[in-house]
């Protein structure tokens, strides 16, 4: 194998998992949640109360754990493809 090709084909995969991490974080925040049961479910809630106390992560938490596995995946795929069509056009930055 070329040592020149390998060393080439790793900046790709490592530029590519800087453009990524916002979906893959995303992703696996959501996974860990699904997977806490209503325990997880009731930590993440989103509940007003809360967040004007200070727990401002329930903005973001709130969305991951309002409907359920039903709703989430679809919901994550279509972040996905939207995110594979638009790569280009926007950075990590841009996805926060």
């Amino acid at each position: 194998m070329n040592k020149d090709l390998s060393v080439s084909s790793f900046r790709v995969a490592k530029w590519r998992l800087r453009r990524w991490w916002p979906i893959a974080a995303f992703g696996l925040a959501s996974l860990a949640l699904a997977f806490g049961g209503d325990e997880a479910r009731t930590f993440a809630r989103y509940d007003g109360v809360m967040i004007a106390g200070g727990e401002y992560w329930r903005l973001i938490t709130g969305h991951l754990v309002h409907l359920g596995w039903g709703h989430l995946w679809p919901n994550l795929v279509a972040l996905l493809l939207i995110g594979a069509l638009f790569e280009d056009l926007f950075d990590a930055t841009d996805w926060l």
